[in-house]
Parts: structure tokens; sequence; C-alpha cells
């Protein structure tokens, strides 16, 4: 069996038994006259995890974990596709499948939750045939999200046009990907989004409420450079760090009546020897005024010291990160 497939938990069994099994898995009653378990499981959506053969065995965990957490709290069918390299040497079974079923209990011992994935492991020459197999898994009538890591975005151009069509969100993350999924095809570009971008969420409540003080004309008055520097695993959140900054300023500038916000924004490596993941620097024509933002995400601290012309202010901070199943419903939902 594939190796992916190996990592994951689950039942392994043909496609058929897959299908065939999903349809009644719920139905039995529960013991001593309690509700059937199918009470406990109230799909809401379909999310496609979509490996690419590049995927290691510990992102594939990593990644599934993260999708059950969620499922969890957002009911779903969880469905893995994982593509293998002919040289794998399954021929002999071109489609092997998995089955993963569980239900937990929650805090308070008295929530329920029923959440399953079903696992499909495929030959790459046989891509053109797996919207039919994925088709016959999807919970019909429920929306379809779908989750692409290390998948080139040629096999997607030219195998999974399909599942871009169906699919109301796209995800990716910038910070395996690079800048390289901007240039997919999709039938309305607002559909892709960046799981680095969610990741951003706790920065920007942070320094949007920190702003927020200040007058939108004192923030952009002789604003000239807006720099971002990230460590090497960070930079998918520089980037969208560097974009909302672009928008927020942009809107800055409106209501201060400065027309179209003319500041040059950066997107730099931090030094190897930083301790910090992420750095944020204003530069003004004014030497007296700036910002100066520094996070270290592990520790989950940081420092912001600014002048806008009204006197400095300087006062550590304390970001604490979403989890990533909390990431995953922020890219989803919002």
């Amino acid at each position: 069996m594939t190796r992916i497939l190996e990592a994951l938990p689950g039942l392994p069994m043909s496609v058929s038994d897959v299908t065939h099994t999903v349809r009644h898995m719920w139905d039995a009653a529960s013991a001593d006259g309690a509700p059937p378990i199918s009470d406990f499981r109230a799909s809401q959506m379909n999310l496609v995890l979509h490996f690419g053969t590049g995927t290691s065995l510990e992102e594939a965990s990593r990644i599934f974990d993260t999708s059950i957490e969620f499922a969890q709290r957002y009911p779903c069918r969880v469905i893995v596709l994982a593509p293998r390299d002919d040289a794998d040497g399954n021929e002999a079974e071109p489609l092997e499948a998995k089955l993963f079923s569980q239900c937990y209990v929650g805090p308070n011992l008295r929530e329920l939750c029923c959440c399953e994935a079903l696992m499909l492991s495929y030959p790459l020459n046989t891509s053109e045939l797996i919207d039919h197999a994925v088709s016959l898994w999807l919970e019909t009538d429920l929306p379809v999200y779908h989750w692409f890591h290390r998948v080139p975005t040629s096999r997607i151009e030219q195998y999974y046009h399909a599942f871009l069509a169906r699919s109301r969100r796209v995800l990716f993350d910038r910070d395996v990907e690079g800048d390289v999924y901007d240039a997919l095809t999709l039938p309305d570009a607002a559909r892709l989004v960046d799981l680095a971008q969610a990741r951003t969420l706790p920065i920007r409540q942070n320094l949007g409420q920190f702003l927020s003080n200040f007058r939108p004309a004192s923030l952009v008055d002789g604003l000239l450079k807006v720099t971002v520097a990230a460590a090497a695993d960070y930079r998918g959140e520089a980037h969208n760090l560097a974009r909302w900054l672009h928008t927020a300023l942009a809107g800055c500038a409106r209501r201060a009546g400065s027309g179209e916000v003319n500041v040059d924004f950066a997107v730099e490596a931090l030094a190897a020897d930083s301790t910090n993941t992420l750095e944020l620097s204003w530069s003004y024509r004014q030497p007296t005024r700036f910002l100066q933002w520094e996070h270290n995400a592990r520790a989950q601290t940081g420092r912001l010291a600014c002048d806008f012309g009204i006197g400095r202010f300087e006062h550590p901070l304390h970001i604490e990160p979403l989890k990533p199943s909390q990431s995953l419903a922020e890219a989803l939902f919002f």
C-alpha cells in the first residue's frame, strides 16, 4: 500500500467496500435505547485533502490530524487523495482505499461528535479518472472545500479543473508552495485562499487594535516605506501581512483626503541568527517618526515601538497563535 495511506489511521478496504460501508456506518442504534449514532453526525461540508507525491509522512499525518480536529467542531466528511508514482509498483491494485471513523466525547462528557475520513491512493497516470471516484464519495448537496498540499500547479491545470469548479474554496499554504498557486486558473479568483493569511489573524487583530488609536492622517503623513521581514518558514505570513497593510494604509490615505498611498512595500528575509519570526518597520520623511514591531511566534512574545508625531510609545507584546484547526476554520469561512 502507498506509504501515505500506511501512515494514516483507518481500515484498509476496497474502493467499492468504502462506498458501501459509509452509507450505513452510522445507522446502528446506541446502547440502552439511546438515540442512534447518526443523530450525532450532521455533516456541514466535504473537505478534500489532496496530497502531492512530495508530501512527507509527517506532513500527511499532521494535516490529517488537523482535519479531524476541525471536523470535531465543524462536522464534515474528510476525503483524502494520495497519488503515487508508478515506481511504487502498485499496478495490480491501481486504486487503494482506507476508511477511518471515530466518535469523540465533548469536554462536558455529554456531547458526542462522530466523523469519518475516506482515503484513496491512485497512480499518477490515472489522475484523470479520480474525479469520478471522488464524486461518488462526496456528500451530495453539501459544499466542497479542497486543500491542495504539494500538488504541482501543472497537474492541477491538466487534471483537476473539475475539483476547482466544484469547490467553494481552494486552499493552499504559501509557506509550503510559495507564490506559484497565484497563477491558477479559477472560475472565481476569490475562491483561492491562503492558509498563511489565516494564520496572521492574531497579528492583524493586535496591530489593528493598536493603530486604531491614531488618526489615519498621522499614520500616512510622510510615510515612505513599509518593510516586512520574515524567517524562512514565515514568508507566507510576511507576504500576506504586507498585502493587508497596503490595503489598510490605502484606506487611511482616503480617509485623510490624501488620495492614493504612495509607499514602497518590501518583503525581506530576516538574518539567519535572528530570534524573531516576523519584523515590521515603517520609515517616514521626518526622521523622528517611525514604527518598529517584532514578533517571536515560537515564544509568543514581541515588542512594538513607534512615534507618529505625538510622542513615543513602546510596549511588549504577547500574541497567541491560532491552533492549526482554527486557522483552517478561518481560511474556510472568513
